[in-house]
């Protein structure tokens, strides 16, 4: 790790990802889909709406999310308009906590706070985590606490099972399907540490249960996220998201196979995090649910960091770090690249194009994103696309009212990405979003008013 051409590759990383990271707190607009959803839904929270309440017909602007970093957005945005900042800084916020804890436990394990600073560094130039350390969603800030758990257990911090619990339930509190962190810790406590293991796992589940059980949030987390599994999204993150990191996975074997050469200081550190690190892999099998995306693997990659950087001190093969190493800096330049130079100007011209289509418009305003009316023009959606869909897919709304609206040509604007000539079954993000009875009524009766970009605008016949 301290090899002064590894050093030189994972500073390079670090500040691709810092460049990104300035360029993206302050875009006006969304840049990631779910990023537009948690925008909206701490907007509504702004403006007084009940997130969790039951399902009716429409609005359907409910959420499936936890509110801890809803509700903490929601307090620190001084204006609607900075929301999005706002949120992105809080979420980097969590991603410095992460890359702490990381620091802090690749320290203790390997009695070098340098090689605890560069696995920090190398954390950050992984091209996801990194990705997702300004996308004002709440896998960062989940990931930065759940990291506090995980680093109150490997340096066996005095009363770590309590305030690990305490910390765990903060992040699912947050997010809710970051579950590894907690999971690894708990299944390894209860194997290596069995008494520590129960009370840590009792707490957890009291104070979880107990969130839940007094905020009504059980159906909005559990039974509103159900959504169905597609081995062809599976396969599709498998090669964008973990193949890119195939030599640290390497590391990592090489890591369990010469368990035996760690010092007792680096067996305590691998303990937890190994086992996060297992059920991290485990959990690649999530990325084929619909709705998912690579922040299904942001502990998994926060563990990877620390087995590598413990492991390469212990005498792991250096070849094996600088492939690892020259291919997280690759992966991040270019996804950089097209982030700055594509993805986020294309994203500030639709915000554009939706406030000059929606200027003037008094009625009601149906989005793919449905930040665009919200954040673009004050004005409050008529449903949540993803949601509404996965909802009607899992029988649990009935979207009828929705089209039924549509046919009657009673919302006065629908702003889509793609063309109602394309059929939706063309991308699988917009058939995730459309239900096929939606998609025919819009076609039937509405017609194209304007395009900004990938920005469609469709008011009725």
């Amino acid at each position: 790790m301290n090899r002064k051409p590894a050093v030189a590759l994972m500073v390079a990383g670090a500040c691709v990802m810092a460049l990104f990271w300035v360029c993206a707190v302050g875009c006006p607009a969304a840049f990631d889909y779910a990023e537009g959803d948690t925008a909206v839904w701490i907007w509504l929270l702004r403006h007084g709406r009940d997130l969790y309440r039951p399902l009716g017909e429409l609005p359907l602007l409910s959420s499936n999310y936890p509110p801890l970093q809803l509700h903490l957005v929601a307090w620190l945005a001084p204006s609607d308009a900075a929301i999005l900042p706002v949120g992105r800084l809080v979420s980097l916020a969590g991603f410095l906590l992460a890359m702490a804890m990381i620091g802090v436990s690749v320290a203790g394990a390997t009695r070098s706070r340098r090689t605890g600073v560069l696995a920090a560094l190398l954390f950050a130039a992984t091209c996801q985590p990194g990705y997702h350390a300004v996308v004002c969603r709440a896998d960062s800030l989940a990931l930065g606490l759940g990291a506090v758990g995980v680093t109150l257990a490997a340096r066996r911090v005095r009363g770590w099972p309590m305030l690990a619990a305490i910390a765990f339930t903060a992040s699912l509190l947050a997010k809710h399907n970051l579950i590894v962190l907690p999971g690894g810790v708990i299944l390894w406590a209860l194997w290596r540490e069995t008494r520590n293991g129960i009370v840590l796992a009792l707490t957890t589940a009291l104070l979880l249960g107990a969130s839940i059980f007094a905020l009504h949030l059980f159906e909005p987390l559990v039974m509103w996220s159900i959504a169905g599994w597609k081995l062809i999204t599976f396969l599709r993150y498998l090669g964008e998201a973990v193949a890119p990191s195939m030599f640290g996975v390497a590391i990592a074997i090489w890591a369990w196979r010469h368990r035996d050469r760690f010092s007792p200081e680096a067996r305590q550190v691998l303990g937890p995090w190994g086992a996060v690190l297992a059920l991290g892999a485990l959990w690649w099998l999530a990325l084929g649910r619909t709705g998912s995306s690579a922040n299904y693997l942001l502990e998994f990659f926060a563990a990877l960091v620390v087995v590598v950087a413990v492991a390469v001190s212990a005498g792991a093969p250096v070849r094996l770090l600088y492939a690892h190493l020259a291919l997280a800096l690759a992966e991040t330049t270019v996804w950089v690249i097209v982030l700055l130079a594509f993805a986020l100007p294309a994203s500030k011209l639709e915000l554009s194009g939706a406030r000059a289509a929606l200027a003037g418009v008094s009625g009601t305003v149906f989005a793919e994103q449905a930040w665009l009316p919200a954040l673009g023009a004050g004005k409050e959606p008529i449903a949540i696309p993803y949601l509404a869909t996965q909802l009607s897919y899992a029988g649990r709304w009935d979207a009828a009212p929705l089209v039924r609206a549509f046919e009657h040509g009673e919302v006065a604007r629908v702003l889509l990405d793609f063309t109602l000539e394309e059929p939706a079954a063309n991308n699988f993000l917009h058939r995730d979003r459309f239900t096929a009875a939606e998609l025919d009524a819009l076609r039937a009766h509405y017609r194209l008013v304007s395009q900004s970009g990938a920005l469609h605008v469709y008011a009725p016949r």
